[in-house]
């Protein structure tokens, strides 16, 4: 009974560990080493919603995620074909896991929140910035489902990481040039390469602004640069580590120093706080090997400082301003001090506008086709008129000063520094927002304490403390994929003046949990926060007490330490086209080679 009970495990075992082809992958890594490097322009034009805060826009180019998405889609369902082929013609078997419940809950709140999303066009091919819409998300469910079911032996798990190889020294390549000044894509070659034939003729004038000593690549925004580090860094460090032979240990660390540099490069202070995270995490996990290999250990660290110190020299002390920034109490202070005064309210009423700030209220009323100024006792103030400028002579309402523009058109009102277009219009006074549109702001729902603090984190406070709220609109179905522009108080100008935003559209809330729970709703959002977790603790468990014997065990903990690393930058950065494929796919990478792991303990 003993022998036929485990000649059944070891049977089940092996119909779970089923051998494929690598040719099965090729959807995969099409997509991995791939898809994150395809710029190339594409022209959208806005109508319905999108439309109406981008009047002086209605066309848009979408260089870096339209066909991102597109190629994505079309290689992710190929690969979900080729995972349900293989399943009918009985050359695999589904693996049992976990992780099907909280994706398929996932996939349904989307899908359901793209049905009712009040603009079905952005809901189906995404905004027209980023283009993640259902059908990406759609795919991102089917990729990881096909990896998971897929990759079953290690000739697989080598080829996907030669994938990850492959595409961050392409990125590498492209980011030298950039930070040292020699972009691709400035040059005419590069431009007539990511423009379509009919817009040859654009490429004189068309330029991407980013600053000095900066890079991009081709993922859209150095932001995303360093949220594609905080993935690769410790996934590198890993891959090092379980090197034994001198050519290897060579290869692996100039491959580090490569991540590294793009870390630095990208000047993602969100980038820096993941790969700290990560790094910390690595560690704990590799405490017993530091003990063991000092020497194997500290080298990459070494790399690490070594650049970093190469560029900060460079670039004339940028690194290291980035990374003294990093203080939360600094923050704090600077922000503080940006909103040592600023406003409270600006309250309409036809002809009348009372503006409330935290230090002196002024009363404006149009009446005898003048403007009238008061205090909010109704004590008139006494104006200084010079030229189209106005002033007070009340000392006290002196960072008060009004000027009309030379068409007459509108008056250009400064508070304390805080500057805004006032229209007088037949319906009383309105303001000027986005793309010009002339209107009354609104009140949105906010959170309290976090006014005076919007500066904080490059202004990404301000954004949440508008977005948090959205979340009780948005519980069961979010405003649908790629709605946070749409349903974000684009009108709040109020917050928008005291945080440099006035003519700004927020197209992304900068976290990529405020981006789920919005676009497809909370309960979407707790589904694959549940995801997320089964994994870290099943990574955890697995790896807190190995002992690192295989080379499954060392790219797995590097996949957890890099998924880590992503998901604490994921706090300051958004899910986006360009990155999120590879994050996906790391995921999936490692809970496939964690159920490897744990298959061999049991034979």
């Amino acid at each position: 009974m003993s022998n036929y009970y485990k000649r059944s495990k070891k049977n089940s075992i092996n119909k779970a560990n089923q051998s494929l082809s690598i040719l099965y992958l090729l959807p995969i890594i099409f997509i991995i080493a791939f898809v994150p490097l395809i710029v190339f322009a594409k022209i959208i034009t806005l109508d319905g919603l999108e439309a109406k805060y981008l009047l002086d826009r209605i066309v848009q180019f979408n260089f870096f995620h339209y066909y991102k998405a597109i190629y994505f889609i079309l290689a992710s369902y190929l690969g979900g074909i080729i995972l349900l082929a293989l399943y009918w013609t009985k050359k695999l078997t589904f693996i049992k896991t976990k992780y099907y419940i909280p994706l398929g809950v996932y996939l349904f709140f989307a899908i359901l929140s793209a049905v009712f999303a009040d603009d079905i066009d952005v809901a189906l091919r995404g905004s027209y910035d980023l283009s993640q819409g259902i059908f990406v998300l759609i795919g991102y469910v089917i990729f990881i489902i096909t990896i998971i079911n897929i990759v079953r032996e290690e000739k697989h798990i080598k080829m996907m990481l030669w994938a990850f190889i492959f595409v961050s020294l392409i990125i590498g390549l492209i980011g030298v040039g950039q930070y040292f000044g020699h972009d691709i894509f400035k040059t005419e070659f590069g431009k007539l390469l990511i423009l379509p034939k009919e817009l040859h003729s654009l490429s004189d004038s068309l330029n991407f602004h980013f600053a000095e000593y900066a890079v991009y690549a081709t993922l859209y925004n150095t932001n995303f640069v360093g949220s594609f580090a905080a993935l690769m860094i410790p996934f590198s460090f890993a891959l090092y580590f379980y090197q034994k032979k001198p050519v290897y240990l060579f290869a692996s660390i100039t491959f580090v120093g490569v991540i590294v540099f793009i870390g630095f490069g990208s000047n993602s202070r969100a980038g820096i706080i993941g790969v700290i995270a990560s790094l910390i995490l690595m560690g704990i996990l590799f405490r017993k090997m530091i003990v063991r290999k000092p020497l194997q250990i500290i080298l990459p660290l070494v790399v690490l400082v070594m650049v970093g110190f190469g560029l900060n020299k460079a670039s004339e002390g940028r690194i290291f301003n980035s990374i003294k920034n990093l203080s939360f109490i600094k923050d704090v202070e600077s922000a503080q001090l940006r909103n040592e005064f600023y406003l409270e309210d600006l309250i309409f009423d036809d002809y009348t506008l009372d503006i409330i700030t935290n230090e002196q209220d002024l009363h404006l009323e149009f009446f005898q086709n003048d403007l009238h100024f008061s205090n909010l006792e109704g004590n008139s103030l006494e104006v200084i008129k010079s030229g189209t400028r106005i002033t007070f002579v009340d000392e006290s309402f002196q960072n008060f000063v009004f000027t009309r523009s030379a068409s007459g058109a509108y008056y250009n009102v400064n508070a304390y520094g805080r500057s805004f277009n006032l229209y007088l219009t037949i319906d009383g006074f309105k303001i000027e927002g986005l793309s010009g549109v002339i209107e009354l702001p609104s009140n949105p729902d906010k959170i309290d304490f976090l006014e005076g603090y919007g500066s904080m984190f490059s202004s990404r406070v301000y954004i949440w403390s508008r977005s948090i709220p959205l979340l009780k609109k948005t519980i069961i179905i979010g405003a649908g994929p790629d709605m946070f522009p749409l349903i974000f108080p684009q009108d709040d100008y109020v917050g928008k003046i005291n945080n440099r935003f006035t003519n700004i559209l927020v197209d992304k809330p900068h976290n990529m949990y405020l981006q789920t729970g919005i676009n497809t709703g909370v309960i979407s959002l707790i589904a694959l926060l549940s995801v997320f977790a089964i994994y870290l603790v099943d990574s955890f468990k697995l790896f807190i007490n190995n002992s690192f014997l295989t080379f499954k065990d060392y790219i797995g903990a590097g996949l957890f330490a890099g998924v880590t690393a992503y998901l604490v930058s994921g706090i300051f950065n958004d899910q986006i086209m360009s990155v999120a494929p590879l994050f996906y796919g790391m995921l999936a990478l490692g809970i496939a080679i964690n159920r490897l792991i744990r298959l061999e303990a049991k034979e």
